[in-house]
């Protein structure tokens, strides 16, 4: 078995050891079948929980199949933070996709958009040149100050957004990005080191719904919002993201530097991955999508679904990008977090046996 027999989504199939960014990092192979045979059975025992329900019944396989990967693996210590991490986000992807309406946000396309008019974006503007002047480049804007900005967020966008999730969607809150060229474009070149397509990434969270308002005129060197159209429509292999969002996420080991990279490679298949699928792919697979680049004058305002939409932006390669971006709280995300601790904390309970 194969990564490439264990999902069709092209950004998850990560071949590292045949991506010219990763030349000179070791791939340690070794244990690569027997834990991409065991993530198999994991998916199929999730797929089945996410058709007919039944939570309890797919933590205790993932007990039993893990306890498996505990003995196998050669570093316990980072392997039981791994899958201890993992299953949290399993059991928060169980709660959302079972309570969701459809497989995905956007009917048609794989974004909404519209044009605000001028008038409602007069405060947030005014708060974004203050922004600037005092170069920060992220800071929390008040809506309630805005109510006609608000008002127009609650006919617009709230009813897209709760018909997807298909559980409360309550008060939303904002803050403003800003980018300049000149003065941030330091921070975020080393990620195009590689190819222009490193920074392509999905979001961290199931409830990455975000509405952003470009605040001045966006062209496609000025830090456009950019997405791979169709790419929240492919079907992704739940137990692989769970072990490269624990990678990424949960251990915070990223791609930049040489260090984490050889931490990377030095772990079986199926945590050789994470949630920014550019830096692992390589610019191949982009070639075979198009890619949507969202410009356009003050007001374009556009929401996705940052968990499932490969996506990139802000970052300007000359120029100025601000930009407002309103998102909703979720309570069943509270719940979620809190039931999945609890899971995670039995499972570690229960494969306690299992030597260090």
């Amino acid at each position: 078995m194969s990564i490439v027999e264990l999902t069709s989504h092209p950004f998850q199939r990560f071949d590292l050891a045949a991506n010219p960014d990763w030349r000179g990092i070791a791939i340690d192979t070794a244990d690569d079948a027997f834990f991409e045979d065991k993530t198999r059975a994991l998916e199929v025992a999730f797929k089945q929980a996410l058709d007919r329900g039944g939570l309890l019944g797919f933590i205790h396989i993932y007990i039993r199949v893990t306890s498996d990967l505990l003995r196998r693996s050669r570093n316990k210590s980072v392997m039981r933070s791994l899958l201890k991490d993992a299953l949290f986000r399993l059991v928060n992807y169980y709660i959302f996709v079972r309570r969701r309406t459809r497989p995905y946000l956007a009917e048609g396309g794989s974004a909404y958009t519209w044009q605000i008019e001028s008038h409602l974006l007069a405060k947030a503007q005014a708060a974004a040149a203050q922004q600037e002047r005092d170069n920060e480049t992220a800071r929390d804007y008040d809506l309630d100050r805005d109510p006609e900005l608000q008002a127009w967020v609650m006919k617009n966008v709230h009813p897209i957004v709760q018909g997807y999730v298909g559980s409360p969607v309550i008060k939303p809150w904002a803050h403003i990005r800003y980018a300049d060229a000149d003065r941030h474009g330091a921070d975020w070149a080393p990620i195009y080191r590689g190819h222009p397509f490193a920074y392509f990434h999905l979001d961290e969270m199931l409830y990455s719904i975000p509405l952003i308002i470009y605040l001045n005129d966006v062209e496609e060197t000025t830090g456009a919002f950019s997405y791979v159209e169709g790419s929240d429509k492919i079907k992704q292999n739940w137990v692989l993201r769970a072990f490269h969002q624990a990678v990424c996420h949960g251990q915070r080991i990223q791609t930049h530097d040489e260090s984490d990279r050889k931490k990377i490679g030095s772990l079986p298949s199926v945590f050789r991955g994470g949630d920014l699928v550019g830096s692992f792919t390589g610019p191949e697979p982009f070639s075979h999508f198009n890619v949507v680049r969202v410009t356009g004058p003050a007001g374009t305002a556009l929401i996705s679904d940052g968990f499932q939409l490969v996506h990139a932006g802000g970052h300007p390669k000359v120029g100025t990008r601000n930009a407002l971006f309103i998102a909703f709280r979720y309570p069943l995300k509270r719940i979620g977090d809190v039931v999945g601790r609890a899971v995670a904390a039995y499972w570690e309970w229960r494969v306690g046996q299992v030597s260090s």
